[in-house]
């Protein structure tokens, strides 16, 4: 069987990056409430997110 494989949709790529930087997000939430200080979470998605 020589089946030519179709290219792969990014999309599910896309659905995990997403996904992974909401949860980032949240921990990072989490993190200034319970130390009270800046998360190093945040530290290091938000140049990530913020391009």
């Amino acid at each position: 069987m020589d089946k030519k494989i179709g290219r792969w949709e990014p999309e599910p790529i896309r659905y995990l990056a997403v996904n992974a930087g909401f949860k980032a997000t949240v921990a990072a939430d989490m993190e200034e409430r319970i130390t009270n200080r800046p998360s190093l979470i945040a530290n290091l998605v938000d140049p990530l997110i913020n391009r």
